[in-house]
């Protein structure tokens, strides 16, 4: 085979490569059990040490277009999360983007939206909406001790998971 038939060669499979991933199809997806972007921590929650009491996901079901998801808190002591009444939690999105979750939206109004206590042993069920259309994304919750010194995050939806 000659050099140049073999530069061709070369230049047909990147064009080939440059195709296939631009047509939207992802060779690697981000793993459901990677931790949220350390952009949230770096930014919004700079300064809190992480919380050792993290609520549980216990359940998830759809209901249209919304997933309602049932967090306990199992530990002993008070949490708080800020919330439009018990259910509205304040979301953060993330997207997957060349197979990792990165920081993409958050809701970030705060009309409306108060601090909500989960005492020990108690369970609340959360409203999750998707935001975007066409793009595997995931929602996260944040939740602090009373003395806000520590915090988490939690995924409480990913889009393209199962419902209990």
């Amino acid at each position: 085979m000659t050099q140049s038939a073999v530069c061709r060669i070369l230049l047909l499979m990147s064009a080939l490569t440059v195709i296939s991933s631009s047509s939207g199809e992802r060779l690697a997806r981000a793993s459901v059990t990677q931790s949220p972007d350390p952009y949230w921590r770096q930014t919004l929650f700079r300064g809190d040490e992480p919380l050792h009491n993290i609520p549980e996901v216990i359940s998830r079901r759809c209901e249209g277009d919304l997933i309602w998801v049932k967090v306990r808190n199992s530990g002993n002591t008070v949490l708080r999360y800020t919330s439009v009444g018990r259910s509205g939690i304040q979301l953060f999105q993330e997207t997957d983007l060349s197979g990792r979750w990165q920081a993409a939206n958050w809701d970030w109004c705060g009309m409306g939206k108060k601090s909500v206590l989960l005492k020990p042993g108690e369970t609340v069920e959360l409203k999750v909406d998707f935001w975007e259309q066409g793009i595997r994304e995931r929602m996260l919750g944040h939740f602090r001790d009373e003395d806000y010194l520590h915090s988490a995050m939690i995924v409480l939806a990913t889009e393209s998971g199962g419902f209990d």
